[in-house]
């Protein structure tokens, strides 16, 4: 699925193969040592867009789902950490303007 194809609501084939592998979600949080409470909810979408992108593959090219599987939800994992990251800086940034002008006021 390339970055410009959004995730769309699943075929009742795909929701079924989403289902069956589902313990890939599982295996990926527990192999990248991630908190399921803060990473799950942001794997998934990239597992349930490599469901989608292998089943409409055709099929000469669809190859192993699970390394599509992994590559996609460490993709997400990447941009949830990246974003994460860039809040906390931005937060922390807030918090030192507001220290200075505290600081400033005494």
């Amino acid at each position: 699925m390339n970055e410009k194809q959004e995730l769309h609501p699943l075929t009742p084939a795909q929701s079924e193969f989403a289902a069956r592998h589902h313990d890939l979600v599982f295996r990926y949080l527990h192999a990248n040592n991630l908190p399921e409470e803060e990473f799950y909810s942001e794997v998934i979408l990239g597992y349930l867009a490599a469901v989608q992108q292998y089943d409409e593959l055709p099929p000469p090219r669809k190859g192993d789902f699970p390394p599509l599987a992994f590559a996609l939800m460490d993709a997400a994992a990447s941009s949830y950490r990246k974003e994460r990251d860039r809040l906390r800086t931005n937060e922390m940034s807030l918090q030192e303007v507001s220290l200075r002008e505290m600081a400033f006021a005494a």
